[in-house]
């Protein structure tokens, strides 16, 4: 009887513990994020997925013109930007051209929102929880890891009439995950994770980098060297103002690397992909111009 009653006791210690395990919800999210050492680990029964304003015809028009920036456009004119069935995590939203129009977060099918906020302000560390170091603008666009949880699917609709550049990620989780949707209002718990690892990251020490500025007019079929570095080193970012100069026929001008006197280039871009530079490359002798 002992016998029995033992193993029953240590089965429900192991259900117990799995039930832990698949909880999902503010807290466990933000404690994944907190360890920068596990951040590459694949997690068992998920998969990552991405909804973005790519080109589905395989042309270029990623978010230029907003044809692609949107699932499907409601009654109202608003616009369905991210859609995804059962159970998940909004890891990422990226975008290079925010704006002021509201987004509305729908969980589970709801026919009411059930969060809302500007574009601009999952960004612009205005608006709590979305604060740094988990929201900001660096090299190459705005960004926002703050987790979003969803159970039983999630859509998120822009009530303005045009979206531009964005990208979106998730992970989905298994049905048997217990998932608690996502709130502004976090509690004390979430509150100190919070702090705790923007505490953890900011412990991260910095790159010593040595900026490098330069001002010249660009005329067409000229070039104009930006940099030559005669040192070893990394290259950690490229910074081009104004964003609006490289529009139009603009966009045409191109981006040479190379290092150690290699020819051809090394690297030989179009403008286009300029604001997206942010090249981590080990090199010895660099020499980058535009032409």
């Amino acid at each position: 009887m002992k016998r029995a009653y033992l193993c029953l006791l240590v089965s429900g210690l192991t259900l117990n513990a799995i039930a832990q395990n698949n909880q999902i919800n503010t807290t466990t999210e933000l404690n994944k994020l907190r360890l920068i050492q596990d951040l590459p680990k694949y997690w068992k029964d998920t998969k990552v997925k991405q909804v973005s304003s790519y080109d589905t015809t395989g042309n270029n028009d990623d978010g230029f013109s907003g044809k692609y920036s949107f699932i499907r456009k409601n009654a109202d004119s608003s616009l369905v930007i991210f859609e995804a069935k059962g159970n998940g995590v909004i890891n990422r939203i990226w975008t290079p051209t925010p704006n002021n129009d509201m987004l509305d977060f729908y969980f589970g099918g709801s026919a009411k929102p059930n969060f809302s906020i500007r574009f601009s302000d999952l960004f612009s560390g205005k608006v709590f929880p979305f604060i740094s170091p988990l929201t900001g603008n660096e090299l190459g666009g705005y960004f926002c890891y703050f987790p979003i949880s969803f159970k039983n699917g999630c859509k998120i609709v822009s009530r303005g009439k045009k979206m531009e550049f964005y990208q979106i990620q998730y992970r989905s989780y298994p049905k048997n995950y217990q998932i608690r949707n996502f709130s502004s209002e976090l509690n004390e718990q979430e509150k100190l994770v919070l702090t705790t690892l923007g505490d953890d990251w900011n412990k991260v020490a910095k790159l010593n980098s040595k900026p490098i500025h330069t001002e010249s007019i660009l005329t067409p079929s000229k070039s104009v060297t930006i940099a030559d570095i005669n040192e070893g080193g990394r290259i950690t970012g490229i910074k081009l103002h104004h964003a609006d100069s490289f529009r139009g026929l603009n966009k045409n001008v191109l981006i040479k690397m190379s290092w150690d006197d290699e020819q051809p280039s090394n690297i030989y871009a179009c403008g286009r992909f300029l604001w997206l530079c942010l090249w981590q490359r080990v090199y010895a002798k660099s020499a980058t111009g535009l032409g």
